[in-house]
C-alpha cells in the first residue's frame, strides 16, 4: 500500500468550497492516519525512527493547529486562518510522505 498523505480533498480544504464540518472531518482522518503510520513505524524500525523518518511532533502539530483554527475565529477568520495553517500542514505531510518512501519504500500498514 503506497502512502499518500496528501490527497484532492487535502488541498481543497481550506479553499472555501468546503464548509467547516468537512474540514474537521478530514483534520481528524488525517490525524488518525497519523497515528497508524506513527505506530507501524515504531513496531518497524523503533522509536527513534518516529522523528526522523515521520517528523512526527512537527507534523502532529501542524494538523492540530489546523483543527483548533476551526473553532477558534468567527467562520470568514477561519477559513482564512485554516488556508494559510493547511498549507504549512500540506507542506508537512509532503515532506514525511517523501521520506517514509524513501526509507520504507511503501509500507505493509
Amino acid at each position: 500500500m503506497q502512502v499518500r498523505l496528501v490527497d484532492h480533498s487535502w488541498l481543497a480544504a481550506g479553499d472555501g468550497t468546503l464548509d467547516t464540518g468537512t474540514m474537521l472531518s478530514l483534520v481528524n482522518r488525517k490525524l488518525e492516519q497519523i497515528k497508524d503510520i506513527a505506530q507501524w513505524i515504531v513496531r518497524k524500525s523503533g522509536e527513534c525512527a518516529l522523528e526522523r523518518v515521520l517528523n512526527y511532533t512537527a507534523l502532529m502539530n501542524a494538523l492540530l493547529r489546523c483543527k483548533d483554527s476551526l473553532s477558534d475565529h468567527d467562520d470568514g477568520f477561519s477559513q482564512e486562518v485554516f488556508c494559510a495553517l493547511n498549507a504549512h500542514a500540506t507542506v508537512q505531510l509532503l515532506t514525511a510522505e517523501r521520506k517514509i518512501h524513501y526509507e520504507f519504500g511503501h509500507l505493509g500498514l
